[in-house]
């Protein structure tokens, strides 16, 4: 493994299943490696180094692939780096198996870490002294399981407040993070659009620029080929920045309605957008460059102050946020990346955030949620959505074969509006299902070795999700086969027969797999998976004719592509839905500002309703009903004369008695 002058140097620990364990999954153990030095030997930079443990049995909760071992298969010892030598390539030794066994390593994962700086090995060093554990603890990195103490000293070096999963998260820690932001956020709100949008260009042009050192660094963050990176996370950045003053600027000009009665002749009214303050932002593993950046980038051109809580499985992905944003000339503190996750999302929104947008794990949303309702802060969930593709008789197979694929299949199926649901006409059902199966085998042969999901993929809940419509009747077809193969990282699978009472059929797989349905009637069809579970993105294939589009019109759903799929969910020139399909609510610009009714009173004069109650007024007010409000222009104009004749019952409408 080498190492390049622009790259964090970093470690790899590699686990080996315990054999008494057959099938098991282990993750493996990231933590960050100490350089080992020799006597005499020059200062050099921290240079990569590798060991490699054999799992103990009780070591479980993993979520990549190991290799089952026999007891007497094989052994590895290890071997440090060459410290005169950074980067060195050789850093390991294997012993050759038994009667001649395969490499048991053949197959397994690594993931990088950062290595430790000197600077942050003291700062653990202290704080693990601080927390009861003795000094002598920090630099050993041979157990299995690591010291926790020295974990949570680690996260405290680095920066960031540790807030271990038994303690309550600490609101003090964090109360100067809201305060800055609320600082900021006074001077930057202030500013008009045209004010704010150089520094969206400046982040525009960064991306356009330097566009051969982000899109690659994003494929690799996300273990994923740099066709989907480009295609489900740089291009709908670039698409919601180039769009974003014709999207935002009409959301800020001053709204009047109907003219205002009688009773209120001297008030002007208006109804303007204004910002809601200070934005606490969560959000999950899908996409997690394309959906924290529309979010912020939609925050901050509507006049607010962000602070962003990135998913934590994509460590490197959350450093390219940091440097994106602060090399846009944004005012300091008015964006803040920060780390900690659950728990310091929560120790954030006790300081009483403005608005709060939380996208991830459901339980933890329903815990925001309440929380956001005890304490009166906005509060913005994304519903659990199943986008849908329809595919009509009059489909080209082939395109509605690579559509079906691509939609359900390009991103893993881990994005959100990932087409879930597929609805095909009874007439070609059979047709579709087989070039489909085999559409999908030669992904899992070409395309899937070149996309990892472990990191993000929540294998329990996708397990648990198919063992249960399978359980209730449904069957599952994996093209892969059930052993995916050597290289191959994931397999994608299709349901077919799934029940309504399925949770395949209410919730979202977030997975390699889709739902499949023959359907006499498409659209009565479509019709109905809405009732069961909702849909952002309704992509249809074909041609309808004026009856069905009119049909297909009304459903319920925030977008309806005709002609196109929408893959990875993302829309293009989709106006104040442009970005990764989410529900309206929560990710468009106008989510981020809040309704603002402003009366001006030109003599402020007395009202009708005002003290002292009187029998004439409410005679009055009868009078004028029927004068303002009657559907009948005619009975409007003759009440109104009357009024204007009594004199005394109009002069009290205004005030003047």
């Amino acid at each position: 493994m080498s190492n390049s002058p622009d790259q964090p140097n970093e470690s790899v620990e590699r686990h080996v299943a315990d054999a008494r364990n057959p099938g098991s999954r282990k993750d493996t153990d990231e933590n960050p490696a100490l350089a080992e030095t020799r006597p005499g030997d020059p200062p050099a930079s921290p240079a990569e180094t590798v060991v490699s443990h054999v799992a103990a049995a009780g070591d479980s909760g993993s979520t990549q692939d190991t290799q089952v071992m026999r007891r007497e298969s094989s052994s590895v010892a290890r071997v440090l780096a060459d410290g005169r030598t950074p980067g060195s390539e050789v850093v390991t030794r294997e012993i050759p198996a038994a009667r001649g066994a395969a490499d048991p390593y053949d197959d397994l994962e690594t993931r990088e870490v950062p290595v430790l700086k000197d600077e942050w090995r003291d700062r653990a060093q202290q704080a693990a002294e601080a927390m009861g554990a003795s000094a002598e603890v920090v630099g050993e990195w041979e157990s299995d399981h690591g010291d926790s103490k020295l974990a949570a000293s680690v996260v405290a070096a680095s920066g960031e407040v540790p807030l271990p999963d038994d303690r309550p998260p600490d609101t003090a820690a964090f109360r100067p993070v809201m305060a800055a932001a609320r600082r900021a956020q006074a001077a930057w709100g202030a500013l008009r659009l045209e004010q704010r949008k150089p520094h969206f260009d400046a982040l525009l042009q960064e991306l356009v620029d330097k566009r051969n050192d982000y899109a690659p660094a994003l494929g690799g963050a996300t273990g994923r080929p740099m066709v989907e990176s480009l295609w489900a996370e740089y291009l709908p950045v670039l698409e919601v920045l180039r769009g974003l003053e014709h999207v935002v600027s009409p959301l800020l000009v001053d709204r009047f309605g109907a003219p205002q009665p009688e009773v209120m002749a001297d008030v002007a009214s208006c109804v303007r957008l204004v910002p809601w303050g200070v934005v606490l932002i969560a959000t999950g593993p899908g996409l997690p460059f394309a959906l924290p950046m529309t979010l912020v980038i939609n925050a901050l051109a509507t006049g607010n102050a962000v602070v962003l809580v990135p998913h934590e499985g994509s460590p490197k992905v959350n450093d390219i946020l940091r440097k994106l944003l602060a090399r846009c000339g944004l005012p300091e503190n008015l964006v803040q990346v920060r780390g900690g996750g659950w728990q310091a999302y929560r120790a954030l929104l006790n300081s009483r955030p403005d608005l709060a947008v939380f996208d991830g794990d459901w339980e933890q949303a329903h815990a925001v949620a309440r929380q956001c309702a005890e304490q009166g802060i906005a509060c913005r969930l994304p519903r659990p959505a199943k986008d849908m593709l329809v595919i009509l008789p009059n489909a080209d197979p082939e395109t509605a074969v690579r559509s079906a694929v691509w939609g359900a299949f390009g991103t893993g199926g881990l994005a959100p509006g990932a087409t879930e649901r597929i609805v095909v006409e009874a007439s070609i059902y059979d047709k579709f299902r087989v070039r489909f199966i085999e559409a999908l085998r030669d992904t899992n042969s070409h395309h899937a070795q070149l996309a990892n999901l472990q990191s993000l993929l929540d294998t329990a809940r996708f397990q648990r999700l198919v063992t249960d419509a399978v359980g209730r009747g449904a069957r599952v077809t994996w093209p892969a086969g059930e052993d995916a193969g050597r290289w191959i990282h994931w397999k994608g699978g299709v349901l077919e027969g799934v029940p309504e009472s399925a949770l395949a059929a209410r919730q979202p797989m977030r997975g390699p797999a889709c739902l499949l349905y023959r359907a006499e009637q498409p659209v009565a069809t479509a019709r109905e998976l809405l009732a069961v579970c909702p849909a952002n993105s309704i992509s249809v294939l074909g041609a309808p004719d004026r009856k069905l589009r009119a049909e297909l019109e009304q459903l319920a759903t925030a977008r309806l592509s005709i002609g196109e799929v929408l893959p990875g969910g993302v829309a293009w020139h989709g106006g104040d839905f442009s970005g990764p399909s989410l529900d309206s609510h929560c990710c468009g610009p106008r989510a981020m500002l809040r309704a603002q009714v402003v009366h001006e009173s030109e003599q402020g004069q007395a009202r009708v309703g005002w003290f002292p109650y009187t029998d004439d007024k409410s005679q009055a007010l009868m009078d004028y009903i029927v004068a303002e409000y009657d559907t009948h222009a005619v009975t409007r104009f003759k009440a109104r004369w009357r009024l204007r004749l009594s004199g005394h019952n109009w002069r009290l409408l205004h005030g003047e008695d």
